[in-house]
């Protein structure tokens, strides 16, 4: 992203982790995903920076996949 020309910056940090790839998934039973609206199988996966990437600010992070989305929606909304 490109400053504006009239705004005066001296300095900034843009930190972008970009794509990760899965090391290691496991099956986490069934949950209620809130954008389906039923109970499905879900799948905790690690996710790291790829190989040609490290080593990495970032740690591996774990996450929760929807077996119907690919996405984790099993907390429930805010502003309900």
């Amino acid at each position: 992203m490109t400053p504006p020309r009239d705004c005066d910056i001296t300095g900034a940090v843009v930190l972008c982790p970009g794509p990760s790839v899965v090391i290691v998934e496991r099956a986490a039973g069934e949950r209620w995903c809130f954008k389906c609206r039923k109970r499905l199988p879900h799948t905790d996966v690690l996710l790291d920076d790829p190989p040609e990437r490290q080593p990495s600010y970032y740690e591996p992070v774990w996450a929760c996949r929807c077996s119907g989305c690919g996405e984790d929606h099993t907390a429930f909304p805010n502003g309900w």
